[in-house]
């Protein structure tokens, strides 16, 4: 099976912003390209029907581009860094929001776990 092609896109980001994808590729063990194509391919579409997404630029909201939440294959269920990844958040702000019991999750032992559809559904009602 042939691969896909591919094209070499380059775009600056903030260096926090970079760091935060050096550790995500890390803990995840995946490559940053795998990681941002995954993000863009699963998530963003362009098209009449789409809703905008919310781009936060000096503390302010502005709108920009279009944001398609898909319903995808993944994984049903996800641990606390999975959860943050998905709601692109900090590990400990889930943490957080999950023992206040505003976020919907389960802890099994000492590991919380986390439904992607309850998760999605729980972003889109907020």
């Amino acid at each position: 099976m042939a691969a896909e092609p591919t094209k070499a896109i380059y775009v600056r980001v903030p260096a926090a912003v970079a760091d935060k994808l050096d550790r995500v590729s890390e803990r995840l063990g995946m490559s940053k390209r795998d990681i941002v194509t995954r993000l863009v391919g699963d998530r963003i579409e362009i098209g009449d029907v789409l809703q905008p997404l919310q781009i936060w630029e000096n503390d302010e909201p502005r709108k920009t581009g279009f944001f398609a939440p898909q319903e995808q294959q993944h994984d049903d269920v996800l641990s606390l860094e999975e959860a943050a990844a998905l709601l692109r958040v900090e590990p400990d702000d889930v943490r957080e929001l999950a023992e206040a019991g505003d976020l919907p999750g389960r802890k099994l032992g000492r590991q919380w776990r986390f439904s992607r559809t309850a998760l999605l559904t729980w972003l889109r009602a907020n």
